[in-house]
């Protein structure tokens, strides 16, 4: 392949993201449905009138923006680590090294020619979220140790709400969804990898079928917030988590890859 070809692959919106992280079709699908999909649905059922364009011009930015953290922490930070993972086989991985530096300035610069072109769109809040998730990044990046525990949950947590928040006005219920929904079993999860050794974790249902913990955590997390939203009169706001619950349920008992 052309060089020039193949660097400019590398500055389109979602290809590092697809390289990198969701290689195969399952996990693509997942990422679509439990983190596109998913909070599309809360921001609708929280109100109605919402700009679709809007959302998915703000997508388009968080993406962008996050695979810039994406590529500083797969060829800078494994710098850092005893035994890094390496999302790239050996050529590809020298290619990206080669043209790192290059690719980021680039990179950097549509982002910022983006919310150029974009900013009669976006708000302050979610400048200030996109602001957060790269100071969030930096710390994640620079602390290769237990401080990524909290760093993980952060940057999970206002990637979330970069396209939730700026939305909504409840900034509390909004907090609610995407913490039980999203944040919380996504940090559950990260703390059962070995290199956090973390010992109740590591040897937790988590660790050793997370298809399992998935379904149960989804069908305790439903029944929790079944009692808050109907109590505060916001029971529609259930069908995000009992989607999510169908999903896991499915993949648990029909598919278990």
């Amino acid at each position: 392949m052309n060089l020039y070809i193949k660097f400019f692959l590398y500055l389109i919106p979602f290809f590092y993201l697809t390289k990198s992280r969701l290689k195969k079709i399952n996990l693509a699908i997942s990422w679509i449905f439990i983190f596109y999909f998913i909070n599309l649905l809360t921001v609708y059922l929280l109100d109605l009138n919402f700009d679709f364009l809007k959302y998915n011009i703000f997508f388009l930015i968080l993406i962008y923006n996050y695979e810039i953290g994406y590529i500083y922490n797969d060829f800078v930070s494994i710098s850092k680590e005893i035994k890094p993972t390496i999302r790239f086989n050996k050529n590809e991985f020298n290619f990206i090294k080669s043209k790192l530096y290059s690719i980021l300035f680039t990179r950097f610069t549509v982002l910022l020619l983006l919310i150029y072109l974009f900013f009669y769109y976006l708000n302050i809040k979610f400048l200030i979220l996109i602001f957060l998730i790269n100071i969030m990044f930096f710390a994640h990046n620079f602390y290769r140790g237990r401080q990524n525990i909290l760093t993980f949950f952060l940057l999970h947590h206002i990637k979330n709400l970069s396209i939730t928040l700026p939305f909504i006005e409840n900034y509390i219920l909004i907090n609610l969804l995407v913490f039980i929904n999203s944040s919380l079993n996504r940090s559950l999860e990260n703390l059962s990898l070995l290199r956090f050794n973390v010992i109740f974790f590591k040897n937790s249902i988590i660790a050793r079928d997370r298809h399992k913990f998935r379904f149960y955590y989804f069908l305790a997390a439903f029944l929790i917030l079944f009692i808050i939203l109907n109590y505060t009169n916001n029971i529609l706001l259930i069908i995000p988590t009992l989607l999510i619950l169908i999903y896991r349920m499915i993949i648990y008992f029909f598919i278990n890859e």
